[in-house]
């Protein structure tokens, strides 16, 4: 059986973990976003061509 302490360093890190996924989330939607703000207008043959 787990003592206490290790119960709550497992919650900690469990949390730990979700904030950076949301974090990393938030990042990936931002970057989206800025995709979209600055025109969208790219397509998988211009990435070949770079």
């Amino acid at each position: 059986m787990l003592e206490p302490a290790a119960v709550r360093g497992d919650a900690s890190f469990k949390e730990a973990r979700r904030s950076v996924i949301s974090l990393r989330t938030r990042q990936l939607d931002a970057n989206v976003d800025l995709i979209h703000a600055l025109g969208d207008g790219w397509t998988t043959d211009d990435l070949k061509a770079g």
